[in-house]
């Protein structure tokens, strides 16, 4: 879903567009800060070696952890 544009040519947008623009924002703001926490742990910014399975399970586990704060 790709939020509206405000354009030169329009002076304002209106009250449906700004309403319809907030919805992927808020979104967009809440998958920017779990990414930030996961990052904190590592799991998501350097190359994991081992198994698929082991990454899936460490994966959840740390997801887990944010979920608990």
């Amino acid at each position: 879903m790709m939020p509206i544009k405000w354009s030169r040519n329009h002076s304002t947008l209106g009250l449906s567009e700004k309403c319809f623009k907030k919805k992927p924002s808020r979104l967009h703001i809440l998958v920017e800060q779990v990414s930030c926490h996961m990052k904190k742990y590592y799991i998501l910014v350097q190359v994991y070696r081992h198994k698929t399975i082991d990454y899936n399970l460490r994966f959840r586990i740390i997801a887990a952890l944010i979920n608990f704060k």
